[in-house]
C-alpha cells in the first residue's frame, strides 16, 4: 500500500498528553499564559535517540514583560509550574 511504509530513521510520533493547545494556564505569580504549540526537541536525538516535548506559550497579561511575549519551556517543567485555568 502506497505511503504505508515507514523508514527506520523516522522519529516516533509526538506523544499525546494532558497539555491542551489553546488553553490558558496560570503561573504561581498569577500571570496568565496561553499554550500555542507543542514542539519536539531533538537536541539529543543523534546521541541517544531521545525526543522530548517543549511547550510554546504566550503571555496574556502585561507584567515584567509585555503582553504577547512568547516563551518555550520543557514540557515536564511546564507541568510542574503551571496549572490550567
Amino acid at each position: 500500500m502506497l505511503g504505508s511504509k515507514s523508514c527506520e530513521s523516522d522519529p516516533p510520533p509526538m506523544p499525546t498528553n494532558d497539555i491542551q493547545i489553546g488553553s490558558v494556564y496560570i503561573h504561581p505569580s498569577g500571570m496568565r499564559y496561553r499554550v500555542v504549540q507543542k514542539l519536539l526537541n531533538a537536541t539529543h536525538y543523534e546521541k541517544d535517540g531521545s525526543l522530548k516535548e517543549n511547550v510554546r506559550y504566550v503571555q496574556l497579561d502585561a507584567g515584567h514583560y509585555t503582553e504577547g511575549t512568547e516563551y518555550v519551556r520543557d514540557e515536564e517543567n511546564f507541568k510542574e509550574i503551571f496549572t490550567i485555568q
